[in-house]
């Protein structure tokens, strides 16, 4: 059989032509990795992996859902759910209250798919299409709704009606993230040991062992083990679709029926192949990743001793994609913790088949609590802006090196250079030998940002504001520590609108912050940036009395004038005259009551940032202002249709990004 031992090589091409497929680059590895192929198979291997590619690369047909939607829930995730219809997979916003298994009808209406706001932001269409969501669309009115039998349902019945263990027998036996213990998953997630609550082998392997002995006691030990495999499999398929707990169950299933053909990495290959000729945006998909290459991993290091180390290194370029820094403890605390999670496990078997030991469980939760709380307490995280592809190949070739030269003296040299890797990857993050001036896109609103060198400051001017999300949480933190900062220095409030301010409780909250000023000073130095404000006389007009700060950094002068009107601008013409000025933060997001004819006789930027949101209400930026821009010549930069910018500074010189 000429895929005999070989399915590995199968699935690592097809990965490689979908990554070549979302960027040219890849050509670098698919290209010998092909030759390699031939070498290591045969043609015929490179006729069928041809002919999986075709099919994995299949067009996709767009969708347009209609007003009337008939189908099926298939999994609840609180404040939406997911909907399966014979148009495909959707994202259903609904007030109504539904379950698992639902049948409805529905009159909706679709809503758009966000694109990233920002560089390394969140990719709405991507996350949908690794969970093949066709689209999303908000309930309107339901027309009919039919409730059906579900496993899942009957199961929930039987949870506690206490709320904080009903939600940690929701997490460990259905996999939601419950609302009811959102804190303690932030601290799960900021302490880098979610993997141990999420649904996955670890799990499965306990619940085979605890389903087998109590079985033992009735059957044979095999006929106890086939047993425990179907009541397995009768959980795993009624309840809502889970990436890790279907991996886990199949290769369970597949190294047991498929061992006289196939290893165990052939099993987990074919799995691979599958997933991704059914939907090959899937390896996109964090769970999809973080299951498939810990299981990878340990099929790799089973002869070998610590193991848990080895499977903790080969996350960490996944964990620092998504949370843009490492807790130095987190493998030391998993590590103490894997046996107490399996034991908390247990007890949720138990609590749902013996009510009464509800008290029991109760403690072990106020015990998991209590050590979450004070691990939390004493944050030791080394920060990483988002990791190029060079760092993630560098990492993963020392990391496979090192595995692969176990048996070898020299193995620690390439151990020693991982480390290196890390920690210069680390100390470039934070002591950049560039700086950094832009904006961060918010929306309607304003929210600039300056990082300094050798971290001799982060200061944030305005934080911008929504009343609809969560702006600090959803996109100014992940933006700020994907460039590698871990703090600011200072917040500069320049008025007391929402658009300008309603992050900063949020953002205070969330994220450390040294010094917030909203208040009139002459000047101030930090590291090698100046900040000058320009004093205006008090007026009624908040907007007026925004503060105007003169920064000089290097060879360049900024100048954020916050939302002050024309009428503000005459006035500083006549106090200040004519300054120098290379970049101008245009007022009032381009408001045409703002950077009037005066102002331009004050100053001749060279660069415009303008911060406003897409089809924004008020007709932001005005006609006029852009028309005043380019007839001066002046380069526009504008986040709704940027995204994102920043000059960067090298010394004495500066490059635009946008």
């Amino acid at each position: 059989m000429f895929i005999r031992y070989h399915l590995f090589y199968y699935a690592l091409f097809l990965i490689l032509v979908i990554l070549v497929k979302d960027s040219w680059v890849f050509l670098i590895f698919l290209i010998p990795y092909l030759y390699f192929f031939y070498k290591k198979t045969s043609c015929m291997s490179i006729i069928v992996v041809v002919i999986l590619s075709f099919i994995m690369l299949r067009p996709e047909n767009k969708i347009y859902l209609p007003h009337y939607i008939k189908g099926r829930i298939v999994d609840c995730r609180g404040k939406y759910y997911f909907f399966k219809s014979d148009y495909g997979k959707v994202k259903l916003y609904c007030d109504h209250k539904l379950t698992y298994n639902d049948e409805i009808i529905a009159r909706i209406h679709p809503l758009a798919i966000r694109s990233p706001d920002n560089d390394h932001g969140f990719d709405e269409r991507l996350y949908l299409k690794s969970q093949k969501i066709v689209g999303k669309a908000s309930v309107d009115a339901i027309v009919s709704i039919k409730h059906h039998f579900s496993f899942a349902n009957i199961l929930e019945k039987s949870f506690s009606s206490s709320a904080t263990i009903r939600s940690y027998q929701r997490m460990f036996l259905l996999g939601y993230k419950d609302e009811g213990i959102s804190e303690d998953y932030k601290e799960m997630t900021s302490l880098s040991i979610v993997h141990l609550f999420a649904l996955s082998g670890m799990h499965m392997s306990v619940l085979f062992t605890f389903l087998t002995r109590i079985l033992s006691y009735l059957l044979s030990k095999k006929k106890s083990e086939n047993v425990a495999k179907v009541l397995m499999g009768l959980y795993v398929f009624s309840i809502p679709y889970n990436i890790s707990l279907y991996r886990a169950y199949l290769t369970l299933i597949g190294n047991g029926a498929l061992k006289k053909y196939f290893n165990k990495l052939d099993v987990l290959s074919l799995l691979v192949i599958i997933n991704l000729l059914y939907n090959p945006y899937i390896l996109y998909s964090t769970s999809f990743l973080f299951s498939y290459s810990i299981y990878f991993v340990i099929l790799m290091t089973q002869s070998l001793s610590i193991r848990t180390l080895y499977i903790y290194l080969s996350t960490l370029p996944i964990v620092i994609m998504m949370n843009h820094s490492i807790n130095v403890f987190s493998f030391l605390l998993a590590l103490l913790l894997e046996p107490f999670v399996k034991l908390f496990y247990i007890s949720t078997l138990l609590s749902i088949l013996f009510p009464f030991l509800s008290l029991f469980y109760k403690a072990i939760i106020i015990v998991f609590q209590s050590i979450l709380h004070f691990c939390h307490a004493f944050p030791v995280t080394l920060v990483y802006e988002h990791p190029s592809l060079f760092f993630i190949v560098m990492f993963y070739y020392l990391y496979f090196s090192y595995l692969y030269h176990q048996n070898r003296n020299h193995k620690r040299h390439f151990l020693a250079f991982l480390c290196a890797l890390l920690f210069i990857s680390h100390i470039h993050s934070v002591y950049k030998i560039y700086g950094e001036v832009g904006m961060i896109n918010v929306g309607q609103g304003d929210c600039s940002y300056i990082i300094l060198p050798f971290n001799q400051g982060n200061i944030l001017i305005d934080t911008g504001g929504n009343k609809d999300y969560d702006l600090a949480v959803s996109t100014i933190i992940p933006f700020l520590k994907s460039k590698g900062v871990d703090h600011l220095d200072y917040v500069y409030v320049s008025h007391h609108d929402y658009d300008h301010y309603g992050a900063l409780k949020s953002l205070k909250e969330h994220f450390p912050i040294y010094h917030v000023i909203d208040h009139y000073e002459k000047e101030r130095q930090i590291g090698d940036l100046n900040i000058r404000m320009l004093k205006t006389s008090k007026s009624e007009d908040k907007n007026d009395n925004s503060l105007v700060m003169y920064c000089h950094y290097h060879q360049l002068h900024y100048l954020f004038t916050g939302d002050i009107s024309s009428h503000k601008e005459e006035e500083l013409y006549q106090e200040y005259g004519k300054l120098k000025v290379d970049v101008l933060k245009v007022s009032h997001h381009g408001s045409p009551n703002s950077s009037g004819v005066k102002l331009f006789e004050m100053i001749h930027p060279r660069i415009a940032f303008i911060g406003v949101g897409k089809h924004n209400r008020y007709g932001h930026p005005g006609r006029v202002v852009i028309n005043r821009l380019k007839e001066r010549g002046i380069m526009i930069l504008r986040t709704d249709k940027d995204g994102n910018f920043c000059i960067r500074h090298y010394g004495n010189d500066y490059f635009v990004y946008r």
